[in-house]
């Protein structure tokens, strides 16, 4: 699938989603609106009628005007200046809100006008559909208001609207699957692009020296009795060359796979960084003068020891060194400083070369990641290299990070811990 058609589907996947949410919330808000309006409506039929049975009680008159009024969303008070005896206030406070199907926590207080203090407050609450009970003061004094509060009434709107709630945990669920195979279906092409590139670089790197073999077979073959020894001998060593070339790309593929199932073996024994940086300094020296380059190697290592594999160690510095090598854009400027920082070894690997961008730079660890350059790939290999670097040095208990600015070149800093002899 396309790159462009993946786009297309997810943003009309996102612009779908993002619809379906907004007319979810929308929905809910409505719903919310009708609730809380249907709660404040049968909330003020509920006091007002404890307000006419206070008053048939005391054989008072109900007044005219309303003595409701909501001081917020969930608080209310009623104006009224008989005596207030909390237990039958409470008590016609329940049975108004049970006949309204209002079923939830609330508090009452008592004030006195006169005093300007709260004489009472109690919450009653229900437990398995028993109401708390609750010792009352007696109370002589009259010029009385008092004020409900329901602390859980956004709670038990929203319970009441709990198809919507569940109806909305669905929706999200469903968007979460879809989310997910967005994610699987751009990992799968992102894989199949992978997947796509190794074979093509993997067949590029073996059609070279197999043609190669094969046209000096055809050569050997084909000579006579008046060929010298020298031109077959000749032909004979680049077969060979290239033959170990093959075996040299099959090598990595191998050990790549080992590295991924946890089997390669590693002989760890404990070395001196010194004699381990000195046979890597030969090597490396004639590399980059055979590129026309400069080499710079500084120790300062004290004599320091790691426990490492000596084979698998000289691998990882030869890749960093073959990548400065490849990805130089002229004569290649490469140095590598090695210091004991007590406890650990830091190996700072540099150059001057094209550099990696820095989208680029989280990526170049990965497997089979190798940084994008357009439609033109000049730089031979299979992108194993730095992920196999990778595995090495963290088998090794260390860390490897990378740095670096295009155009201007590329550190690495590689981190061992330190063995101290006892």
């Amino acid at each position: 699938m396309r790159t462009r058609s993946i786009r297309l589907i997810t943003s009309l996947g996102a612009l779908s989603v993002a619809g379906v949410l907004l007319i979810q919330f929308l929905w809910i808000r409505q719903a919310y609106i009708a609730e809380s309006r249907t709660f404040d409506h049968n909330l003020h039929l509920a006091l007002r009628n404890v307000v006419e049975s206070l008053c048939q009680t005391d054989g008072l008159d109900v007044p005219a005007y309303n003595p409701i009024e909501q001081i917020s969303a969930n608080y209310y008070i009623v104006r009224t200046s008989q005596v207030l005896q909390p237990q039958t206030l409470e008590y016609f406070l329940t049975a108004e809100l049970n006949k309204r199907n209002i079923f939830t926590d609330f508090e009452y207080g008592i004030y006195d006008c006169q005093s300007q203090l709260m004489v009472y407050g109690n919450q009653v609450s229900e437990n398995k559909g028993k109401l708390v009970k609750a010792s009352f003061p007696s109370l002589k004094e009259d010029q009385y208001y008092f004020g409900v509060l329901f602390p859980s009434r956004q709670g038990y709107l929203l319970g009441r609207m709990d198809f919507l709630v569940y109806s909305s945990g669905g929706l999200l669920l469903v968007i979460g699957f879809f989310a997910y195979a967005m994610v699987v279906m751009t990992r799968q092409k992102r894989l199949s692009e992978i997947q796509r590139d190794f074979i093509n670089n993997m067949t590029h790197e073996f059609k070279t020296p197999l043609s190669t073999i094969k046209l000096s077979a055809e050569v050997i073959r084909s000579a006579n009795e008046k060929d010298s020894k020298e031109r077959l001998h000749k032909y004979a060593s680049l077969i060979e060359k290239e033959a170990d070339r093959l075996q040299s790309h099959v090598e990595e593929v191998l050990q790549i796979a080992l590295v991924e199932k946890n089997k390669l073996q590693l002989h760890m024994q404990l070395q001196s960084v010194a004699d381990l940086l000195e046979e890597f300094d030969q090597t490396a020296r004639e590399k980059v003068l055979a590129a026309g380059g400069k080499w710079q190697l500084e120790c300062h290592c004290n004599g320091s020891k790691i426990k490492t594999d000596t084979l698998h160690f000289q691998n990882v510095l030869g890749n960093l060194l073959d990548n400065s090598i490849k990805y130089s854009e002229g004569a290649p400027v490469i140095s590598l400083d090695v210091t004991d920082t007590g406890h650990e070894v830091l190996l700072t690997f540099k150059d001057e070369g094209r550099g990696i961008p820095a989208q680029s730079l989280k990526h170049v660890f990965k497997k089979f990641y190798r940084v994008p350059s357009g439609d033109v790939q000049d730089v031979s290999g299979f992108g194993l290299g730095l992920f196999y670097v990778k595995q090495i040095v963290k088998a090794h208990n260390g860390d490897i990070t990378v740095s670096s600015t295009p155009g201007r070149g590329t550190t690495f800093r590689i981190k061992i811990p330190v063995v101290h002899e006892k």
